[in-house]
């Protein structure tokens, strides 16, 4: 039916319409093909036991709707499952794309630990602190939850003179002056 209206306005010259008809039926063709994938990710989940097959599925509704609400709650099921639990920072890494994409900073922070003990190594784990101190600090209106990111992830770079100096930012704004030296103290270790 879209393709026939496509060309019977095209042929119409009525392009508004026809730009209309289009970006309803690419919402609803991408919609339609996310509740999909995240139905299979549930049948490999709840059904056939299949933790890393739903995880690969869940993924792929968050790659084309990173609002699917279906693959965020089932993303979020097998973080809570221990038999999942080498699957965990595959899992918080495509939950934080998708809170990312739709501006969710809140359930961004609420992954920090699965992201950290995902992250590879010491630089990783440091910039994933690093994002997290910038939502707090931009996002939240938090420094003392930015500090704490800070000072963390000065444990792992304690060579940082970028975070160290954001570390004696925050430390001014937050008063927090004896954690700052406690954090720089531990990184000189």
């Amino acid at each position: 039916a879209v393709a026939t209206l496509d060309g019977l306005m095209a042929r119409a010259e009525r392009w508004d319409d026809l730009a209309r008809l289009l970006e309803g039926s690419a919402t609803r063709s991408r919609r339609s093909v996310s509740a999909t994938l995240s139905r299979l990710g549930d049948v490999h989940r709840t059904k056939l036991d299949q933790a890393a097959v739903a995880v690969d599925w869940y993924s792929r509704a968050i790659g084309v709707d990173p609002t699917d609400q279906a693959a965020r709650e089932g993303l979020n099921d097998l973080l809570t499952v221990e038999s999942a639990a080498a699957l965990a920072p595959a899992i918080a890494e495509t939950l934080a794309q998708a809170y990312g994409a739709t501006h969710d900073w809140r359930l961004t922070l609420d992954l920090l630990e699965p992201r950290i003990e995902g992250a590879g190594n010491e630089r990783s784990q440091t910039a994933v602190l690093k994002e997290a101190a910038k939502l707090h600090l931009n996002r939240g209106q938090n420094p003392s939850g930015a500090f704490d990111c800070v000072a963390r992830a000065l444990s792992l770079a304690a060579d940082d003179l970028v975070l160290e100096s954001h570390l004696m930012r925050l430390a001014e704004v937050t008063g927090r002056w004896a954690d700052a030296a406690q954090a720089l103290e531990a990184g000189a270790r």
